[in-house]
């Protein structure tokens, strides 16, 4: 199996749970894209419920929507039912869940910082998407069989959703994400100028 890059937390906890559970699915009639939703309404009650003070269990949903986006790339593999539309929807439906939560956050504690770290975040999310799309950073890495961890691809989904998760309980936190999320872009640019 080709693996692309990914970051330590997704590959030793959310793809080993994903996958486990995609041996399940793969057995069903369940669609990719059927999964992308049930991880966006995860994600949509993730910011309900912190909209509404239940910070645990919006933690709680926040790590079970991310844990069903990656179910359902490896469902879509699996079962060989990728196509453009489903990618489509995966990404639209990261960016609702993360701009859901950010703007549920900013609500509750009047974060000024937040109008930021939205933009910040919409802004690092297209960017990795037009990359991902033109096959720029995966050109030559989708021909290894092995997974790099490298310094420069340290902002990947799942670390984000940590810090959310974590900014649930202790919101200065998002003020280190606001400088990841800079520091993200920043390392994009040279990712696209090194190739």
């Amino acid at each position: 199996m080709i693996i692309k890059y990914t970051d330590i937390l997704s590959y030793y906890v959310y793809q080993k749970l994903a996958y486990q559970m995609t041996l399940l699915l793969s057995k069903t009639k369940i669609t990719p894209n059927q999964i992308t939703i049930v991880s966006l309404l995860l994600g949509i009650f993730a910011a309900i419920s912190f909209y509404n003070e239940c910070k645990l269990l919006s933690f709680l949903l926040l790590h079970l929507s991310f844990l069903f986006d990656c179910v359902d790339g490896q469902l879509a593999r699996a079962t060989k039912q990728f196509s453009k539309k489903g990618t489509f929807l995966d990404n639209i439906s990261d960016r609702i869940v993360e701009n859901a939560i950010l703007l549920v956050f900013v609500y509750r504690y009047n974060f000024s910082p937040g109008s930021l770290l939205i933009f910040l975040n919409m802004l690092y999310s297209y960017i990795q998407d037009i990359l991902i799309y033109s096959h720029v950073q995966f050109e030559k890495l989708n021909k290894r069989e092995k997974i790099i961890f490298s310094p420069i691809y340290f902002l990947n989904r799942s670390f984000v959703i940590l810090f959310l998760s974590i900014s649930l309980f202790y919101p200065k936190i998002l003020l280190f994400l606001v400088f990841l999320y800079a520091l993200g872009i920043v390392f994009y640019f040279y990712r696209i100028f090194k190739w």
